[in-house]
């Protein structure tokens, strides 16, 4: 988890402050979120022909929210740690 915060916070200061959405390269990015997170996109959902908004998550439950450009580079929306149940428990039998 440090490690996250850490690499996310490096690249907000790479970004030139912490309220700007840093955008990098689309392959470095997951390059980087698969090699040291284990981290895979979850969801994708299109925001126009032009952006695509996308949540990776780790097995850990560290997950992180991207829009992807049509020029190929993920813009970090925010990232975090689950630490809580669903919202809404999933309908099913019970045991």
């Amino acid at each position: 988890m440090k490690r996250l915060i850490i690499m996310s916070l490096f690249f907000l200061l790479l970004a030139g402050g912490l309220h700007a959405q840093p955008c990098f390269p689309a392959e470095e990015i997951e390059k980087s979120l698969r090699d040291n997170f284990d981290a895979e996109p979850v969801r994708r959902g299109f925001v126009n022909e032009n952006t695509v908004v996308e949540w990776w998550e780790s097995p850990e439950g560290q997950f992180s929210i991207f829009r992807r450009t049509a020029t190929g580079y993920l813009c970090v929306v925010d990232e975090g740690q689950f630490s809580h149940k669903p919202i809404k428990e999933p309908k099913g039998e019970d045991s």
